[in-house]
């Protein structure tokens, strides 16, 4: 018999993904297939856990068998991951398509940014004020934010100088 996998898409919150080896053709005596988890962008023990070992079917036997990957969940927005499951060495059968994809989409929102209202008295002394933006949730990935004052009752070059600028949140922070 021909043995293949076929590509998978989960989400991250669900607790695991099966890929289905299928059977083609007849199955005259009793064969075998070894299977592993290879990473690609998701990392082990962070977005699944690798499994590995080895499938068999009886002589006449041609169901499609399930390998079963934990999916671990986070609370980080983060780019969808994948991991690759590989068949090899095949016994009394033939390798059709060898490599699933399991593709791991991202189902967390992507952090969000705050800024307060500000009031200041004209005399503040130094003459300056900082205005805080805080970042709520977590990115894998840079999170920033370009910024500019506007004028409102107070005028640029009159009641304020204006400034602009970008902030920038490394990978993994919150704040």
């Amino acid at each position: 018999p021909e043995l293949s996998v076929a590509n998978v898409t989960v989400s991250e919150s669900t607790s695991k993904a099966v890929v289905t080896v299928s059977v083609a053709g007849d199955n005259g005596d009793k064969a075998a297939v070894d299977y592993d988890v290879t990473a690609g962008t998701g990392k082990d023990g962070v977005d699944y856990t690798a499994v590995s070992g080895t499938l068999t079917w009886d002589k006449g036997d041609t169901d499609p068998q399930e390998i079963e990957i934990p999916i671990l969940n986070n609370e980080r927005d983060e780019p969808d991951r994948t991991f690759s499951v590989v068949l090899s060495d095949p016994q009394k059968a033939t390798l059709g398509v060898s490599t699933a994809i399991v593709t791991i989409t991202d189902d967390d929102d992507p952090p969000t940014l705050t800024v307060s209202n500000l009031s200041v008295l004209e005399s503040v002394t130094g003459g300056r004020t900082t205005i805080s933006v805080v970042m709520k949730g977590s990115s894998s990935q840079e999170v920033s934010v370009n910024y500019a004052t506007a004028n409102g009752t107070a005028v640029a070059g009159q009641d304020y100088n204006a400034a602009s600028g970008a902030l920038t949140w490394p990978a993994g922070q919150t704040g």
